[in-house]
Order: structure tokens, then sequence, then C-alpha cells
């Protein structure tokens, strides 16, 4: 069976591999840098391209990437009572109904 390719996302992968995991903020800049000059991009296509990827792909492996990052927990949304929501409206007045009425222009 022939060898697979190697291909750019796995020398992401080896580079990250190679700073002291989990990656601190400054770590992850110079890795950042490694990347993008390795292969002659931006350092926002290195971080989209490669090691985004690469930082996933690890993840799915079990390695801890980065330190300090928790997951972002969605806040449970609070159940609205209608029925009690319309009870706590203040009740209109029979001048304000006879205000509001479209026959009040009228003078009816």
């Amino acid at each position: 069976m022939p060898k697979k390719a190697h291909t750019q996302l796995q020398d992401a992968v080896e580079i990250i591999k190679s700073a002291k995991l989990p990656l601190t903020k400054e770590a992850k800049k110079a890795v950042l840098t490694e990347i993008s000059t390795k292969f002659g991009c931006s350092e926002k296509t290195a971080y989209y391209y490669y090691f985004y990827k690469a930082m996933k792909l690890l993840a799915s492996e079990g390695v801890v990437v980065s330190e300090g990052r928790k997951a972002v927990t969605k806040k449970a949304k609070k159940s609205i009572n209608t029925a009690e929501l319309i009870a706590s409206l203040p009740k209109p007045t029979q001048d304000a109904m006879k205000a509001s009425s479209p026959f009040a222009a009228l003078g009816v």
C-alpha cells in the first residue's frame, strides 16, 4: 500500500506539537508566526487554514492544546408565561378606551 502524501496540515500539527503543550497566549503567537513563515502566508491565513484545523485535529485525538479555555455555555432562557404577563398589565380605563377608539375622532 503506498504512503500517503505529507500535507501542510500535518506540518502544522508537527509545529504545534513541537511547542510546549498546553499552549499559552505567547506560545500561540510564536506558533502562528512559525506557520506563516513556513507556508509563506499572512498570520490570519495561518490561523484559519492551518492553526485552527490542526488544533481541532489534535483535540479530536484527545490532546489538550490550549490552557484556560472553557466551553461557552448557553444561558438558560426563562420561560415566559403569557397568561401571567397579560394579567400583570394595567387595565385600561373607560376614558382611555373611548379615546383610543377609531370613532373617537368622529365624536361618536
